[in-house]
C-alpha cells in the first residue's frame, strides 16, 4: 500500500513538472520571438510616419512615437514587458502609469497580434505589428486550398411560373455535391430533404485543377415532370493559411421549360484561372 501511495505521488509530481514545463517553454518560445522592434504599419506600404515597440532580452520595452511636427521626429517613453504563457503585461510608468494586458499571437515569424485578452479590466494594444527589417510579411502559401461551396434555398418553382405546381411540395428534392482534384472525385454528398433546405459543405483540395460539381438527380430530358429552383449557388477558395483566393457565384439551378441542371466549378492553381461549366435543356 506504501509503494503505491508513493508511486502515485511520484506520477503527480512527474504530471506537474511536466505541465510546468510546457508552459515555460511556451512562454519562453513567445518570449524570445518578440525581442527586437517591431512596427506599427507594414513598412512595405510606405505609411508616412511609423510608431513602433522595441523589446530587450532585460525585459523592457520602448513605445517610440511620432512627435505630430514637420519633421520626422520620435519621442519615446520606456517601460517593461513581462509573460505568463502567451499573455504579456507592458507597464509604462512615466507620468500617468499605464498597464497593457494582451494576448500574443504570431500570423508568421514577421508578423504578430495582439489581442485582448476577453478578461474584464485587462485593456490590450491591440493590432498587428511587423518585424523591422524583415524582407516579406506575407505567409507563404502552403499549396492547401480550403473549398466552401453554398446554396440558398432549394425549392419548388413560385407562383406565377410555368411550370408551378408540377411537383408535390411533399415530395423530396435530390441534389447531388461533387469535389474532384485533378478530375479524381475526393468527395461526395447527396441530399434528398423537402423543400426550403440548404447546403453548406467545406473541403480541403489539393492538386493543380480542383473542382466541385452540383447536379439536379431529378432532371429527366425525356419529360418535364418537377419544378425546381436553387438559388444563389457560391463558391469561395482560401489557401491553408486563411487568405481569400477567389470566391465567385456560380448563378441558379432550376428544372422547368428552360433548365439549367448541372454546374461545374473548376480552380487551376498553376495559372490561377477558373472557368463555369453548365448543362441545359430545353422542353
Amino acid at each position: 500500500m506504501k509503494n503505491i501511495f508513493l508511486t502515485l505521488i511520484a506520477i503527480f509530481v512527474f504530471t506537474a513538472c511536466s505541465s510546468d514545463d510546457d508552459n515555460d517553454n511556451n512562454s519562453s518560445e513567445v518570449e524570445s520571438q518578440i525581442l527586437g522592434k517591431w512596427l506599427f504599419e507594414n513598412p512595405t506600404l510606405n505609411p508616412s510616419h511609423n510608431n513602433s515597440f522595441t523589446f530587450t532580452t532585460e525585459g523592457n520595452v520602448t513605445y517610440s512615437y511620432w512627435d505630430g511636427g514637420q519633421g520626422d521626429n520620435y519621442d519615446s517613453e520606456t517601460g517593461t514587458y513581462s509573460f505568463n504563457g502567451d499573455i504579456m503585461t507592458m507597464i509604462f510608468p512615466e507620468g500617468v502609469s499605464l498597464t497593457f494586458v494582451q494576448k500574443v499571437v504570431y500570423i508568421n515569424d514577421n508578423v504578430v497580434e495582439f489581442q485582448s485578452t476577453g478578461v474584464s479590466g485587462e485593456n490590450a494594444y491591440e493590432g498587428d505589428y511587423f518585424k523591422d527589417g524583415a524582407g516579406s510579411y506575407e505567409t507563404p502559401d502552403d499549396g492547401r486550398r480550403i473549398v466552401s461551396f453554398d446554396t440558398g434555398n432549394i425549392l419548388n418553382s413560385a407562383f406565377g411560373s410555368s411550370c408551378y405546381g408540377l411537383s408535390s411540395i411533399d415530395e423530396n428534392i435530390n441534389v447531388k455535391l461533387t469535389f474532384l482534384s485533378d478530375g479524381v472525385e475526393v468527395r461526395s454528398e447527396s441530399y434528398s430533404a423537402l423543400p426550403d433546405y440548404q447546403i453548406h459543405e467545406v473541403e480541403e483540395l489539393a492538386g493543380d485543377v480542383i473542382s466541385v460539381k452540383l447536379e439536379l438527380l431529378d432532371f429527366n430530358p425525356s419529360i418535364l415532370d418537377k419544378d425546381i429552383i436553387i438559388y444563389d449557388i457560391g463558391v469561395s477558395i482560401e489557401n491553408g493559411v486563411g487568405a481569400m483566393i477567389t470566391s465567385e457565384n456560380l448563378g441558379e439551378l432550376f428544372y422547368c421549360t428552360e433548365s439549367r441542371y448541372e454546374v461545374v466549378y473548376t480552380y487551376n492553381n498553376t495559372n490561377d484561372t477558373s472557368s463555369i461549366e453548365e448543362q441545359t435543356h430545353s422542353f
